[in-house]
């Protein structure tokens, strides 16, 4: 729950009415399975970090842990999104932007 300022991977989706095939430059998969905790971030997208914090904030109050693990010191998610919301073509005013971030519930904690 930390801040930090450390580098990260991030991939890129794009929802696609069917599923296709990757080649060397694209990766195809889905999006896991189960059960997420949802909340909607409204404001600046560069303010999505405090969003963020208080969701795991308020997940680990409730008990609840994400599904990732680590390979060395690397933290892989299995599950953790974002969605935008607002089309910015149509609304500018980043003051008004909503987020959508998702995050995957371990298995064995879901009631």
């Amino acid at each position: 729950l930390e801040e930090d300022n450390n580098e990260f991977d991030l991939e890129v989706g794009v929802p696609l009415e069917r599923m296709v095939i990757g080649d060397e430059r694209v990766i195809a998969s889905s999006i896991p399975e189960g059960s997420y905790v949802r909340a909607i971030h409204k404001f600046y997208p560069d303010r999505l970090r405090d969003s963020v914090l208080e969701v795991e904030k308020w997940a680990l109050k409730e008990g609840l842990s994400f599904d990732k693990r680590f390979e060395g010191d690397t933290e892989i998610w299995n599950g953790r999104f974002e969605q935008y919301l607002t089309d910015p073509e149509t609304e500018p005013d980043l003051t008004k932007w909503e987020i959508e971030i998702s995050f995957l519930i371990l298995r064995d904690e879901i009631a």
